[in-house]
């Protein structure tokens, strides 16, 4: 009878095979259940890495919360959490205006998940919740999932961060070629 490993540790293992830096987190006493840790950085060492995502199962936290004996039920929750290094919180109010502008616009863009903000500091994140019915989830879906999110989140990050650094939004958007694509979608090209 073969034993198989459970999810998360299963899915550590294809996300190497598949060339990321990935770890795995053990539930501890400060952390009740199990995360698996992405990094999405390509050009980075592994002391620098910025772009991090973190993926666990919601109904792991709640089952850590339950009484000993009782079995969360339901389907599966599996979280896609990643905090990007962008903090609002310092902005005057027509710089902040545009940058709620732009993750509005960024947040239309994207296939899947939210950008959103968190905290007084108002630190930017992207979340997303991939629904099923059992923890055993398709390995290569989620290879897919990190796949586009490696692909939009720098650029998005990117843009957020010239906002911050004194661009117009009318710029970022100009120069990005978003308006372009906004125009497109819009039916006014």
């Amino acid at each position: 009878m073969i034993t198989l490993a459970p999810p998360l540790e299963r899915l550590t293992q294809f996300l190497q095979s598949l060339g990321y830096e990935v770890g795995f987190l053990e539930p501890s006493d400060e952390q009740a259940f199990g995360r698996v840790i992405v990094a999405l950085d390509e050009e980075r060492s592994k002391d620098e890495y910025e772009d991090v995502v973190q993926i666990y199962f919601m109904e792991d936290i709640l089952q850590a919360a339950l009484p000993a004996g009782e079995q969360a039920e339901g389907p599966s929750n599996l979280q896609f959490i990643m905090e990007l290094p962008v903090q609002l919180g310092g902005l005057a109010a027509e710089q902040k205006s545009e940058a709620y502008q732009l993750i509005f616009i960024l947040n239309k863009l994207l296939p899947l998940g939210s950008l959103g903000l968190q905290n007084e500091q108002e630190g930017l994140y992207f979340k997303y919740s991939l629904l099923g019915k059992d923890q055993n989830h398709q390995a290569d879906l989620i290879g897919d999932i990190l796949d586009m999110m490696a692909f939009y989140l720098p650029e998005f990050k990117a843009l957020i961060q010239e906002l911050i650094a004194g661009k117009s939004l009318q710029t970022v958007l100009a120069h990005s070629g978003l308006m372009k694509a906004l125009q497109a979608e819009a039916g006014t090209v």
